[in-house]
This record gives structure tokens, C-alpha cells and sequence, in this order.
């Protein structure tokens, strides 16, 4: 994956400017176990900042909270406590909501997008 790293957030980018809200909440969702892992913080958290803006302004809750639980891993790992904290309780709130009242289904939890 890490040869194909800068194609992948290039098509993640692509899609958030293109609308293609699916592809862009997915492809760094489907990232975030190997950029946690990666080493290099400042574009991994980016890319994963690049799925959370699709997600929330597609107002996909499932989306939005993925993206958090990821970034707020990625801040944990990197040191950076508060922002973990925040993102991680952030993305608790989310995932309490979509499952007590969810709105409709969301682009992160169905293949149509």
C-alpha cells in the first residue's frame, strides 16, 4: 500500500472535489489501520481529515464518526492526548446517534453512492 500511497489520497482528494462522496469517506477509511501504522503523522491526517470533511458534508454520521475514531487513534499514537480525547469522544457521540435515530442510510454503510 505504500507504493500506491500518494495515488490513494490523489483519488481520495479527487473524489471529495468531484462529489463522489462514497470514494472519498472509503478509500481513507479503508487506509486507516496502514496510515496509524505508517509513521508519517502530518499526510496521514490529513487524508483521514479529507474523508471526515466528505463525510460531513455528505451528513453521513457513520462516515464522520469512522473518520474520527481514526484521526483520533492516528493523535493517540502520535502523543497528541486532547485531540484524541476529542475526536474519540466525538466519534462516540456519532455512533450513539446513527444507532438511536438514524436519518437515513448513509453513503459509508450502503454501495450505492
Amino acid at each position: 500500500m505504500q507504493a500506491e500511497r500518494a495515488n490513494l489520497h490523489a483519488a481520495a482528494e479527487h473524489a471529495t472535489a468531484r462529489g463522489l462522496t462514497w470514494h472519498a469517506i472509503q478509500i481513507p477509511a479503508a487506509m486507516g489501520d496502514f496510515l496509524r501504522n505508517a509513521g508519517d503523522i502530518g499526510p496521514s491526517a490529513a487524508l483521514l481529515r479529507t474523508g471526515l470533511s466528505a463525510a460531513r458534508r455528505a451528513g453521513d454520521r457513520a462516515g464522520q464518526a469512522l473518520a474520527l475514531r481514526n484521526l483520533g487513534m492516528l493523535s493517540w499514537l502520535s502523543g497528541d492526548f486532547r485531540m484524541a480525547a476529542r475526536s474519540l469522544a466525538e466519534a462516540v457521540e456519532l455512533y450513539d446517534a446513527a444507532v438511536i435515530a438514524p436519518a437515513r442510510p448513509s453513503p459509508s454503510t450502503t454501495w450505492a453512492g
